[in-house]
């Protein structure tokens, strides 16, 4: 069918993804589907309110093609889109599995950092304080293994971290190590960078 004689994004969107679907199913042993996929799923990600449908196309590429070089930024990006959709379980997931890949990839302490403060995600939503002092400190062990396998000197990613730790601690009922920590996050603020 044509498109009208002023497409939206909305339509030129839809347009793509329908050829990227369609090409995949025609041809799902090509060498070129990871790619489509991926595509694809960046297709979702660009439209508005689409966060769980782009996260699970995002899965897609991930769990048909496990050995394609996309696979380890289509799992961040996945986390990335639960994470925006306040699914911080699935977000929880995706970094999970993205830090525990086999071999080394770009994002490996990203992962973690990510995967850290997904659990904090997760302790904050909890209404039962079991689950809430669990996933913190889940938070806490994976910055601790974090921080002894990379520790960076570089400000941003110092300062995310001891963000993240900080509310770690807070929501592990440790108000104190959430200060000190918080405090120790201003020593990496913008000024300093």
């Amino acid at each position: 069918e044509d498109l009208a004689p002023y497409p939206t994004q909305t339509d030129l969107f839809a347009r793509a993804a329908t050829g990227y679907f369609r090409a995949t199913t025609d041809h799902p042993k090509s060498t070129l589907v990871p790619g489509a996929l991926w595509n694809s799923a960046r297709i979702e990600q660009a439209m508005p309110g689409r966060e769980l449908e782009a996260a699970r196309a995002f899965d897609r590429l991930a769990d048909q093609y496990p050995e394609s070089d996309l696979v380890p930024e289509a799992l961040l990006q996945a986390g990335l889109m639960f994470g925006r959709a306040n699914a911080w379980d699935e977000a929880t997931a995706r970094f999970d599995t993205l830090a525990g890949l086999p071999t080394y990839h770009e994002y490996s302490a990203t992962a973690r950092r990510l995967l850290a403060d997904a659990h904090t995600r997760v302790a904050d939503a909890a209404r039962n304080p079991l689950v809430r002092e669990e996933n913190a400190r889940r938070a806490l062990l994976v910055l601790d293994a974090l921080d002894d396998v990379d520790s960076t000197q570089d400000p941003a990613e110092r300062r995310r971290r001891y963000l993240v730790r900080s509310r770690a601690y807070s929501l592990a009922g440790q108000p104190v190590e959430a200060l000190r920590t918080l405090d120790l996050a201003a020593q990496y603020s913008d000024r300093r960078m």
